[in-house]
């Protein structure tokens, strides 16, 4: 899933490159990705999108007409922009041409596409934004705000960050990089935190989707493709690797298609029973 840094980048990649250009076709290139028909798509030919925003993992380009193209790109979906004489490959799954010979397209390379379009008035009419948990990086995101959330909460820590009706735009990716940066097991249960870790996890969540997000630009510049630039990471996908401040061989998590990295030493657990964590050296 494209999470939080990718997504804030995109929109900021996006907005120079599609805003105020005129929309002049659409093609949906006998995709399903199209998921709403009232109104239908080819009836934002002729207007123009005046922003890009995102909201927990969607992203939401705003029409002139105040309605909204929502996108989510899921694990297999990407935009690219390139000029309207690129030929069209059966990745290309939707297809939007602009006044100045550009397209922006959705690319899904793998045989299940399933990345997803809606055309709705406002972004609450797609039911997963309408259910969507707080933004950690608004104002309204405080470490109170993340004690109220783990309150009484059994649950693991790890499943808690990335369940999007309690905190939007978190995934497997940063989930593992957060709970590293506040050396708190994935396995940790919520109700379990004290006030200290509780404060130590809000500031771990802020400060790395913040410099993941600086990161992410000064590796991909004023480029869409998001899905290389992950060499700053310190945890996630590095299983058998040393530990960048311990040394200790990274482990992981593996449960249906989980994998969960985390240090057996940096973020020792204190719950029982974690003897379905298996290190991978």
């Amino acid at each position: 899933m494209a999470e939080l840094p990718q997504l804030a980048v995109l929109c900021a990649n996006l907005q120079p490159k599609i805003c105020d250009k005129e929309i002049i076709a659409i093609s949906t290139c006998g995709s399903t990705a199209m998921k709403t028909t009232t109104p239908s798509i080819e009836s934002i030919i002729g207007s123009r999108f005046i922003d890009s925003e995102h909201r927990g993992q969607f992203l939401l380009l705003k029409l002139l007409s105040g309605s909204y193209l929502v996108v989510h790109l899921t694990a297999t979906g990407r935009l690219v922009h390139c000029r309207s004489n690129t030929r069209v490959t059966k990745a290309t799954s939707f297809a939007i041409t602009f006044s100045d010979h550009y397209d922006l397209r959705l690319i899904e390379d793998r045989h299940h596409k399933a990345a997803a379009l809606y055309l709705v008035n406002y972004p609450d009419h797609v039911e997963p934004i309408t259910n969507c948990g707080i933004e950690p990086l608004s104002t309204g995101f405080t470490a109170a705000a993340l004690a109220q959330i783990t309150a009484g909460r059994h649950k693991e820590i790890r499943n808690l960050l990335i369940d999007q009706r309690l905190i939007a735009g978190i995934g497997p990716i940063y989930s593992d990089e957060i709970l590293f940066t506040a050396q708190i097991s994935p396995v940790r249960f919520a109700n379990t935190l004290t006030e200290k870790e509780i404060v130590t996890l809000h500031a771990s969540i802020c400060r790395v989707l913040t410099t993941a997000i600086a990161k992410i630009k000064c590796q991909i510049g004023d480029d869409l493709f998001v899905d290389e630039a992950n060499e700053f990471l310190q945890i996630h996908g590095r299983a058998g690797k040393p530990c960048p401040v311990c040394s200790e061989p990274i482990a992981e998590i593996r449960y249906a298609k989980e994998r969960i990295c985390y240090c057996p030493c940096c973020q020792r657990s204190i719950k029982s029973g974690v003897n379905k964590v298996t290190s991978r050296k």
